[in-house]
């Protein structure tokens, strides 16, 4: 059976999902301001466990969030572990950041994880 995208658009605080099982492209974005973090993920989290039954042989994770929490980073950790220790999809991580807080953090992420992760600007209008 074919698994379904998935799209939570949430409010102010917390961050926007949208996942598509048919391109491989997993998008997180907005912003990340929850108390518990795995909560506001867990709908997420299903699907990727479900996704990884059957995964496109390249996934790619699309992180373009302008503010989060602790939380969300431990979530984020956690998942990107998950999806790269996966066997049977390539994970290619692409991180947007527009200061050099998130920058430190995507670069402490990358470090822990050892993902293949491209940390890039975010353009100024």
């Amino acid at each position: 059976m074919e698994q379904k995208r998935l799209y939570i658009k949430n409010s102010f605080k917390l961050p926007d999902f949208l996942f598509d099982a048919q391109t491989g492209e997993l998008r997180i974005y907005k912003r990340s301001l929850p108390e518990d973090a795995y909560n506001t993920f867990g709908p997420a989290l299903e699907w990727i466990e479900e996704y990884l039954k059957n995964p496109k042989k390249e996934t790619k994770l699309i992180i373009d969030l302008d503010y989060m929490n602790s939380s969300t980073i431990k979530v984020l950790t956690y998942l990107i572990n998950r999806m790269k220790n996966a066997t049977n999809t390539k994970l290619t991580v692409y991180w947007y950041y527009s200061d050099e807080d998130t920058q430190e953090i995507c670069n402490d992420v990358k470090s822990i994880t050892e993902a293949d992760i491209k940390i890039i600007p975010k353009i100024k209008d």
